[in-house]
C-alpha cells in the first residue's frame, strides 16, 4: 500500500503532521507513505519518518517536479492521498495522485464546490476547536484510524547531530541552556526588543545560558541584534549568544534537542520543541493558543490574558503589543517552577 500525504504549508505545519505520521506508522505499518512538501520545508525531511519525498517550490513554474510526480503516482498508483494543504496545487496533486481514494476536509467541499470534484471522500473536523496536530490526524478517518492527542516526533540524523556540537563548541556554549526564538514569518507574532531583553534577564539569573535563535533573513536579524543591544555589556559576559541565520533547519532541531527549554514566540522551533521531548514557553497574541499550542506537559502557553484555559470561540486576539512584561515573568516563574 502508498500513501500520498500533501503537505504544502509552511514548516509547523509539517512538524505537526508528523502526528498523522505515527498514526498511520502504528496503524498500517507495512504502508510507504510518500510526502510532498513546499521547499521552504524541504531541509527539516532528513528528521521526519517517511519513505519518500516530493518537493514543489512555491512561486516556480517549473514543470520538472510536477512531471517526476505524475510518473510516479502513474507507474505506482496511491491507495489514500490525504490533502493536509486545501488549495489549488494541493488539489492539482490530488489529481495527478490516481489515488483510490482522495481525502480533503467538508468545509472545502462547501468553500470550493468544483474543486470539491477531486476528492471521493470527505471529513467533518471543526478547525477551530482542535489543536492543529489532531485537525491534521482526524483525516485519516478513511483509512480506519481514530485517533488523538498524537504526539509529534522528530529524529536527528547523525550528520545534524555532528553539526550541532560543531557549533555549540565553536561558540564555546555549554549546558545547561535555553533557546529564545524571538522571530516569526508574521511580522504581527513579534515582540519589542526591550520586553524580550527583561525576560532573558530573568531566565540568566536562573543560571542557563541563552541562545537566540532566527532566520538569516534582514528581519530576523536586526530584531535579534536590538535585544542584544539592551544589554550594556558584551554578549559573552552575560551568557548570551546569536545563532541568527547561521542554522538550517536539521540542525536547529539538533541544538533544540540539547536544550533544557525554549522560549518563543508561535513559531516553527517552537512546534520542533514539542516534536523532541523539550519543554516550552510560547508566547501568543491574535492567535488562539487552542490551535497552535505546545502540549508537551511541562510546556505553558501565555497570551495579554495569562495562561488560560483558552476557549476555542470568542478569543478576543490582542496584539503581542499588550503582551506585558510581568504578566510573561509570572509564567516564566510558573513555567521554571515546574521543570526538574
Amino acid at each position: 500500500m502508498h500513501i500520498l500525504l500533501l503537505q504544502l504549508k509552511r514548516i509547523g505545519d509539517l512538524i505537526l503532521t508528523t502526528s498523522a505520521i505515527n498514526c498511520l506508522r502504528q496503524n498500517l505499518p507495512q504502508a510507504k507513505i510518500h510526502l510532498a512538501v513546499e521547499n521552504s520545508s524541504a531541509p527539516l525531511l532528513p528528521c521526519i519518518d517517511h519513505d519518500h519525498a516530493f518537493v514543489f517550490r512555491r512561486t516556480s513554474i517549473n514543470p520538472i517536479p510536477w512531471l517526476k510526480f505524475t510518473f510516479s503516482a502513474y507507474r505506482q498508483p496511491y491507495s489514500f492521498c490525504f490533502d493536509f494543504t486545501c488549495n489549488d496545487r494541493s488539489a492539482l496533486a490530488t489529481a495527478l495522485s490516481h489515488a483510490k481514494t482522495r481525502v480533503i476536509y467538508s468545509r472545502w467541499k462547501r468553500r470550493a464546490p468544483f474543486r470539491s470534484k477531486i476528492y471521493n471522500a470527505f471529513i467533518d473536523a471543526d478547525i477551530f476547536s482542535l489543536h492543529t496536530a489532531d485537525y491534521f490526524t482526524a483525516l485519516l478517518a478513511p483509512a480506519g484510524i481514530h485517533s488523538a492527542n498524537v504526539p509529534t516526533f522528530l529524529t536527528i540524523p547523525p550528520f545534524a547531530s555532528k553539526k550541532a556540537q560543531e557549533l555549540l563548541s565553536k561558540k564555546d556554549i555549554k549546558v545547561p541552556f535555553c533557546i529564545v526564538h524571538p522571530c516569526s514569518v508574521k511580522e504581527e507574532k513579534f515582540w519589542f526588543p526591550d520586553r524580550w531583553a527583561a525576560i532573558i534577564a530573568k531566565i540568566l539569573q536562573r543560571g542557563f545560558s541563552v541562545i537566540l535563535t532566527g532566520t538569516a533573513s534582514q528581519r530576523d536579524r536586526q530584531h535579534t541584534s536590538e535585544i542584544l543591544q539592551n544589554f550594556p555589556l558584551t554578549s559573552s559576559k552575560y551568557r548570551i549568544y546569536s545563532l541568527t541565520g547561521e542554522t538550517d533547519l536539521s540542525t536547529l532541531a539538533a541544538i533544540i534537542a540539547r536544550c533544557s527549554f525554549l522560549c518563543g514566540v508561535d513559531s516553527a522551533p517552537i512546534h520542533m520543541a514539542d516534536a523532541l521531548n523539550r519543554p516550552s514557553l510560547a508566547l501568543f497574541g491574535p492567535i488562539n493558543p487552542i490551535q497552535w499550542r505546545p502540549r508537551h506537559p511541562l510546556s505553558l502557553s501565555v497570551t495579554p490574558l495569562g495562561t488560560g484555559p483558552f476557549h476555542p470561540k470568542n478569543y478576543p486576539k490582542p496584539p503581542m503589543a499588550e503582551l506585558r512584561i510581568e504578566t510573561v515573568e509570572l509564567a516564566l516563574n510558573q513555567f521554571l517552577a515546574s521543570l526538574p
